[in-house]
């Protein structure tokens, strides 16, 4: 059984409007535009290698629904990237219950005005905790972490609907 401890809800949408409504915070505002990006994946946690998930096959379900969301992935370094974390916290308990936590960064090449200099640099984060037990199916870890993969555009899509000037 899968417990979500922090998240977004997640729901369709059209998603990267060109100009998006000043009053949200910068973070969502930053991702307007977003049309492409590169993906990149930690390496994933023991927990979940021993169950069977394989980082190049969570890799081709992370393109696929981000294209799906109309977003394309690509391999160019100058491509915003969305960095995608996953970290087992706590240890096995004797239940079987492990935690993890999934952080979704979006970076960016940004200007730092004070420095005077272009930096990459994270300019979103999106996190969530999920608990999985031995009856946690690795397809239902997968479908977890596509829905806060999906997160990043779902906050797009409602800042499109707060309104676009």
């Amino acid at each position: 059984m899968l417990a979500f401890v922090l998240g977004w809800t997640a729901h369709g949408g059209a998603i990267m409007p060109k100009r998006i409504s000043p009053d949200l915070p910068e973070e969502i505002r930053s991702l307007a535009g977003i049309d492409r990006v590169r993906l990149t994946i930690a390496d994933l946690p023991d927990s979940l290698k021993k169950r069977g998930l394989k980082k190049a096959a969570l890799r081709r379900r992370y393109v696929d629904r981000l294209e799906r969301l109309g977003i394309t992935v690509g391999d160019d370094e100058d491509l915003p990237r969305f960095n995608i974390w996953l970290k087992q916290f706590g240890q096995d308990r004797q239940d079987g219950t492990v935690g993890f936590v999934s952080v979704i960064s979006v970076y960016q090449s940004v200007r730092v005005h004070r420095l005077g200099r272009d930096m990459f640099v994270p300019t979103a984060n999106f996190a969530g905790g999920t608990l999985m037990d031995e009856q946690t199916s690795t397809e239902q870890i997968v479908v977890e972490l596509l829905r806060r993969c999906s997160n990043v555009a779902v906050a797009i899509s409602r800042a499109k609907e707060k309104g676009l000037r």
